[in-house]
């Protein structure tokens, strides 16, 4: 069904060719199966893909809802509230459902002080600006609009600082979810009371037992992402089984039922579900422990593989589009991980040890047990004898010791190889998507993953009954593990792995999938294992050379809002990364991580060898750090830098933790790399540095590589233009990286009439405040041919020379199917 899901959307097969091609099926199947073919199995195959494309084909989404409104119109919106309020950092959000089906995510952030809250199920009315969700236009990129599109958010809507918030008469939503979102607020408020004054426990606690995670800073969370540990930390499937087994435990004490304490455990799992926000992973995990309660009342074995395809299938049908979801690929692959590679292994290694460990004392049970598992337990009471001779003890107690000792040591084993299976197993999705295999996590998930799991129930009890030293003990363990996670990430290598390419990754998942039936069938064991093995350190090794073209010289301008990230690629494949952007508040984005990083690895880039700061405003260098850590350059290139700059001291920091050389640059500095010529226009010789950074401390650079010349301007402004004007004999350019995003300072007349540039660049954000580029600098640039290329309205954009012809690209060309664009030549 799978293979249909994805068939069918890359095909895009219509509703009528998926009917078809299943009633086709159908007949096909049940033709084979009452003539008693053998192969019967072959058409209920194509069956079930055929029914694939038909979910995904009827579950395709329409047009979406449309609000005729311009981006700076303030509009009266009125509302449900589906999401209740959260405040971070100075602002609060929250979402609210205009009509059903369409929702937008509410910001505010008010002048003074944090405003009144509100609760599920609120009707509400409020001043805002409406806009539609927006994403980096970049190959590799993070769709944000369809993840929101997928919880049925279609607008952001950010209200005036002014503006407040009115409750209208009524309520609306099921008493039900008002009821439960109720007691979610309760439980976030207890554990905010709990730790006035520690906001890491509170903020921790919070995404760790009701996935509320609006209070957890990035910074807090960046070691268990390291070290793979940060499945332990957010709410997952793993916080159910936690709370529901020590809970279905009680239950069967007091009732000596088993059926009674399944459907105690199903109820809580539910419940819990519903606190925790309704998240998949919950979710997910509530399915399953319902199938797996079901199958025991009805007496059938509760099977992993068969629990979890039943559990995928009931979420594929509900919405095929979770085919494409991360947290539904990484789930699912986790626990076939589990049930395909894990179980077949213990069952034949420390399996046996676990079952020989029980009640020792039971001689009469070892004839009902396997000759293997009964021959260890001869050996483990013949080390009990061993033991009480040496201690003294009873043999009645040295008994459970060495049965206690050998269960413990199993289960250590056990936790091993289902920790580096599942590493295994999520190798492509962890590598696609993070660009992260961590090597520590078999140690830190060793160590944090018990620290957590105590943590869960623990402070799950102490907000219910509002223990205070119960929840003192459960913050103990939270500090606990981000100190162990902090321990074991020193040893994690600083290493990023770009993206597979496709035939890769089928590569490395069929491998698995036949070591999974190896093990499974008893045959072709080593030889399978070492196919996996081998397809897996291919993908982790990553041979393949970067995606650049030998003897051209490429300027790319990367889409990261606003500010300047722009790749320049030398004739002879040397890298140089200029700028880097910024963070972005209304979600903590760092544009060096979370942008240029993914987009540089998606063509194969492991190491730039120069970074350039043009000068030291956030919104260009805001992301470096992360550069610094990712590709290891050789040296950073600056301009004209502040004496005092918070912001400049952490590129500094982390150019000095990785061994980069900091080369300052100013007007009259020339040099060569390779065919390429570098001539260094500004900043000025005769300019100081002051405590904070200018625009006029830019790094300006003229790069020409044969007849071609690209001038790259920072944010320069027009003072520095006339200055070079008057002073330098500037020639003919053929592209311009328009200064400071089309401001109005710069780019003047004159300017433009002395350098004549063929095609101007613009890297500027789409809708951004400052209404860059001013519409006087784009009338000048149209009034003299200019071709204008901007990313907030193509995308990342690539300008290409072999010297003589000049071409381009842009990412929206790209995904229309249009062809390089020539732009001139010779």
């Amino acid at each position: 069904m799978l293979l249909g899901i994805v068939g069918g959307r890359t095909l895009v097969v219509a509703v009528g060719e998926a009917s078809v091609a299943a009633l086709l099926c159908l007949g096909l199947t049940f033709g084979a199966y009452r003539k008693g073919l053998r192969r019967w199995w072959l058409p209920a195959l194509a069956l079930l893909i055929a029914l694939g494309a038909l979910l995904e084909a009827t579950a395709r989404p329409g047009p979406k809802p449309r609000i005729e409104s311009n981006r700076d119109e303030v509009l009266l919106v009125q509302g449900c509230v589906v999401e209740p309020s959260s405040f971070f950092e100075g602002r609060m959000q929250f979402t609210v459902e205009l009509e059903p089906g369409a929702r937008a995510k509410v910001y505010q952030y008010p002048k003074d002080g944090l405003p009144p809250p509100v609760a599920f199920g609120q009707r509400v009315e409020f001043d805002a600006r409406i806009r539609k969700p927006g994403s980096f236009q970049n190959p590799g990129g993070f769709d944000y609009p369809e993840y929101l599109a997928r919880r049925q958010i279609y607008w952001t809507a950010t209200m005036p600082t002014t503006a407040r918030v009115h409750a209208l008469a009524g309520e609306c939503g099921g008493s039900g979810a008002r009821w439960i979102a109720h007691m979610r607020a309760v439980l976030l408020a207890r554990i905010d009371r709990f730790f006035p004054q520690d906001d890491y426990a509170s903020g921790m606690l919070q995404a760790l037992l009701l996935g509320e995670t609006s209070q957890v800073k990035k910074l807090w969370t960046e070691d268990f992402r390291r070290t793979g540990t940060f499945h332990a930390l957010v709410i997952s499937g793993q916080h159910v089984v936690v709370l529901t087994a020590g809970w279905v435990w009680v239950i069967y004490q007091l009732t000596r039922r088993r059926w009674v304490a399944a459907m105690a455990g199903v109820l809580l799992a539910w419940v819990y579900t519903g606190l925790a926000g309704g998240a998949a992973p919950v979710l997910r995990a509530a399915w399953g422990l319902t199938f797996y309660a079901g199958a025991g009342y009805f007496y059938r074995p509760g099977r992993v593989l068969n629990i979890l395809a039943a559990v995928v299938l009931v979420f594929l049908v509900m919405d095929p589009g979770q085919a494409y979801d991360a947290s539904f690929q990484l789930s699912f692959l986790a626990v076939l991980a589990i049930g395909a590679l894990s179980t077949p292994i213990i069952e034949r290694t420390t399996g046996p040890f676990q079952q020989a460990g029980r009640d020792l004392d039971n001689v009469s049970w070892d004839v009902t047990l396997p000759s293997l598992v009964a021959a260890i337990r001869v050996e483990l009471r013949l080390l009990a004898e061993t033991l009480s001779l040496l201690t003294g003890l009873p043999q009645s107690w040295a008994n459970p010791v060495a049965g206690g000792l050998t269960r413990l040591l199993a289960t250590g084993a056990e936790m091993l190889l289902i920790t580096a299976m599942v590493q295994v197993m999520l190798a492509v999705p962890l590598i696609a998507y993070f660009h992260r295999f961590p090597v520590t996590g078999l140690l830190a998930n060793l160590l944090v993953a018990p620290l957590l799991s105590a943590a869960i129930p623990a402070g799950m009890l102490a907000v219910v009954t509002n223990w205070a030293w119960l929840a003192g003990w459960t913050a103990w363990l939270v500090h606990t593990s981000g100190a162990v996670v902090a321990w074991t990430s020193q040893w994690e290598p600083a290493w990023r792995i770009p993206a597979p390419p496709l035939w890769l990754g089928v590569l490395v998942a069929l491998s698995l999938l036949l070591l999974a039936t190896a093990l499974r069938v008893g045959r072709w064991r080593a030889p399978a294992f070492a196919l996996a093995m081998g397809a897996v350190a291919v993908l982790l090794a990553h041979p393949f050379a970067p995606d650049t073209r030998q003897g051209e010289l490429e300027l790319t301008a990367v889409d990261i809002g606003q500010g300047d990230g722009l790749l320049m690629v030398l004739p002879d494949g040397r890298t140089l990364g200029i700028d880097a952007g910024g963070t972005r508040r209304t979600g903590g984005i760092d544009t060096g991580e979370d942008v240029i990083s993914p987009y540089l690895w998606t063509r194969s880039i492991r190491r730039l060898d120069v970074l350039v700061l043009t000068h030291a405003h956030a919104d260009h260098m805001g992301g470096l750090p992360a550069l610094i850590e990712n590709f290891q350059p050789g040296e950073i290139w600056t301009g004209l830098l502040p004496t005092q700059s918070p912001e400049w001291q952490a590129v500094a920091d982390a150019a000095l933790r990785h061994g980069v050389r900091i080369k300052t640059l100013h007007e009259g500095d020339a040099f060569r790399a390779g065919a390429v010529q570098f001539q260094i226009l500004s900043p000025l010789v005769d300019r100081e540095p002051s405590p904070e950074a200018h625009n006029d401390d830019s790094l300006a650079m003229l790069v020409s590589y044969g007849r071609r010349r690209f001038l790259l301007t920072g944010d320069m402004e027009a003072k520095v233009e006339r200055r070079l004007l008057a002073e330098w004999d500037l020639p003919r350019v053929d592209v311009l990286k328009v200064s400071h995003h089309g401001s109005r300072t710069s780019t003047t007349d004159a300017w433009l009439d002395r350098l004549q540039p063929g095609v101007a660049l613009v890297s500027v954000g789409r809708g951004n405040s400052y209404h860059h580029p001013h519409p006087k600098v784009v009338e000048r640039l149209a009034s003299r041919g200019i071709v204008t290329l901007r990313t907030d309205e193509l995308g990342l954009v690539t300008i290409r020379t072999d010297g003589h012809w000049l071409d381009f690209d842009s990412f929206r060309w790209q995904q229309a199917g249009v062809g390089l664009m020539p732009a001139f030549g010779e």
